[in-house]
């Protein structure tokens, strides 16, 4: 009977002695006085639960053999993943596994496009601002003429439309300008400036003793018999004027020099009824 008892303690010991070579004491690294005698609890091989329990480190996990662990969808057709967890893939930058990021649309906000009523309060708004500019400029900086003589063909002739500046009325010889008189715009070419001596003979047109050679005019300039004496010095802040058609014109032969304050501006330009 004791011979019995020894052979069994004696096998008891040899399966501990086994045990104890496949669990080897593990240490702690950060304290290597603690856990030299400790044994880590037993774990089982997940990818081949047919192997026995183990005993030290954790074995690692096969994903691609466990089938009781969830998976989430395949994200961005590239990546597989392991673990149930919640991805947004509208705000996640994802790497796949070669390497190239994709970059998934971002949300944006609803935007309701503007109502009718509202482009149109915008557009009148944007008339309005032009038209006020368009009133200042041609206010006091620019004016239109729009001719109804023909007293100055044929460089402007009859409905063509003037544009004017108003702040230019420091005429020299042969500008146009337009000036008011009884009521009427006209337009007229400056012929003498204040100081200068102006007579009309036979011979035409004579400034300070001599005869003018007037390349834009194709006529005769004749003395009005009902018209002022000649000769006449013009006086300072004066202009006299001339039409172009000077057989027939109604020009300062009728009411003498012009007062330059008096008038509008000088022409800048001339726009053709046929163009219209």
């Amino acid at each position: 009977m004791r011979n019995a008892n020894n052979a069994q303690s004696t096998m008891h010991k040899a399966q501990i002695n086994n045990a104890g070579a496949q669990c080897a004491p593990l240490q702690e690294i950060g304290n290597p006085n603690v856990g030299a005698h400790s044994v880590r609890p037993q774990t089982t091989n997940i990818a081949n639960p047919h192997v026995g329990a183990t005993c030290g480190r954790p074995q690692p996990m096969n994903i691609a053999q466990t089938a009781d662990i969830p998976q989430t969808a395949n994200i961005a057709n590239d990546i597989h993943v392991g673990v149930d967890a919640h991805i947004d893939p509208q705000y996640t930058t994802i790497l796949p596994a070669g390497g190239r990021a994709k970059h998934a649309p971002t949300k944006t906000a609803d935007r309701q496009p503007p109502s009718l009523w509202k482009e149109m309060g915008s557009l009148l708004i944007k008339i309005a601002v032009i038209a006020i500019i368009a009133t200042l400029l041609f206010t006091f900086f620019y004016g239109f003429h729009r001719n109804t003589d023909p007293d100055m063909f044929p460089m402007i002739k009859d409905g063509d439309l003037v544009l004017f500046y108003r702040l230019d009325k420091e005429y020299a010889i042969g500008d146009l300008l337009i000036l008011n008189f009884q009521g009427e715009r006209q337009a007229r070419r400056v012929v003498a400036r204040a100081g200068d001596i102006v007579d009309i003979t036979e011979a035409g047109l004579i400034i300070n003793g001599s005869i003018q050679q007037e390349f834009e005019i194709f006529g005769e300039t004749p003395r009005y018999e009902n018209g002022i004496e000649f000769p006449l010095t013009v006086r300072e802040g004066q202009v006299f004027v001339l039409g172009d058609a000077r057989k027939n014109a109604t020009d300062s032969r009728v009411y003498g020099a012009v007062d330059t304050k008096d008038t509008y501006g000088t022409v800048i330009t001339v726009i053709r009824r046929r163009h219209l």
